[in-house]
């Protein structure tokens, strides 16, 4: 056991490696400035994968968690003069405390359809508050100016500098989403997605477990809100909208849902993809919706799903496990 998980470590430490090198490699500022915006979507899925994937609970809110997070961030380095390191953990924990109180109410008393239409709503109020509260927001103009991460002396103000940012909290967030999947936390959140009625009869705090995992996705999309503002330098309520929340969902959907990799297969897909298929920007939103359309009739598991067999006898040779189970998420 400690040789198979000392191989796997291996593994994960020359992906991570590969990660590394990638500005070494592509010195296109264009391709660079694709991965940033695939970390940034990465974060905001692997939030999502929390409460949709672990719990099994819908919901679009997401976007507006990114927006909130955005704005926070950037208002916090430009009138509070805070630095981008300090900015940053603001913004998550301010954006945690905003799903934690709109958890306290919808998960207590809205069945899961309900829930979900009260998310969309919540996803047009925040984009209305960001485009109307013009003595804060700059209303529909945006927020210019915001300022680029500092560190050491060090400005991260390009594409292959900032890369190493979101790698690092892209690393950060996933390793917790996977150490958080397999503790006790974890699995009582998975034991709600399968059956929430036998989950309170074994004693699973239902209602706690849920607030939990929509707090933490607010979180997650409070760190990608803020990384995304000091990326691109400039922020609108026009970006954080319900289609934005689609796309996210389907990141999650077609990666797979309540694997700790879906995220990641999902956001790079869906962010460098659509980039080589710019002339079919029209017909986003259809290829989006026939994707899911046909993940949920021949893949419902998302692509880690289909491929679980796959994964096992990769983990059998590499990792030489014999009659290797399959553990969704790992």
């Amino acid at each position: 056991m400690q040789r198979t998980s000392f191989r796997k470590s291996i593994f994960y430490l020359v992906l991570i490696a590969i990660a590394v090198l990638i500005p070494q490699i592509v010195e296109s500022r264009y391709y660079m400035s694709v991965l940033n915006l695939a970390s940034i979507y990465l974060i905001l899925a692997a939030g999502l994968n929390i409460y949709l994937g672990y719990t099994g609970m819908m919901g679009f809110t997401q976007v507006a968690f990114w927006g909130i997070g955005s704005y926070a961030s950037a208002l916090a380095m430009i009138n509070l003069k805070m630095p981008f390191w300090t900015a940053l953990p603001f913004a998550a924990l301010f954006t945690g405390l905003i799903g934690f109180l709109l958890a306290i109410p919808s998960m207590r008393r809205l069945k899961r359809f309900y829930l979900s239409v009260t998310t969309i709503g919540f996803v047009e109020i925040t984009r209305l508050i960001l485009e109307n509260w013009e003595s804060l927001t700059k209303g529909a103009d945006g927020l210019p100016g915001i300022p680029r991460p500092v560190l050491w002396g060090i400005k991260f103000n390009t594409p292959h500098k900032f890369y190493y940012i979101s790698l690092f909290f892209v690393i950060i967030l996933t390793a917790f989403s996977y150490l958080l999947k397999n503790s006790r936390v974890g699995l009582a959140m998975q034991a709600i997605r399968e059956d929430e009625l036998a989950a309170e009869v074994m004693g699973v705090n239902t209602f706690r477990y849920k607030v939990l995992a929509f707090t933490l996705s607010a979180v997650y999309g409070g760190v990608a809100g803020s990384l995304y503002a000091h990326f691109v330098g400039y922020i609108s309520p026009n970006v954080y909208v319900f289609q934005e929340a689609v796309t996210v969902l389907c990141m999650v959907l077609i990666g797979g849902a309540g694997y700790v990799g879906g995220p990641v297969i999902g956001a790079l897909l869906l962010t460098i993809v659509p980039e080589w298929l710019r002339f079919m920007h029209e017909y986003k939103a259809l290829v989006y919706g026939v994707a899911v359309v046909l993940m949920a009739v021949y893949m419902p598991k998302g692509i880690l799903g289909a491929t679980e067999q796959i994964r096992t006898r990769i983990r059998q040779r590499v990792f030489g496990e014999k009659n290797a189970p399959v553990y969704p998420g790992q």
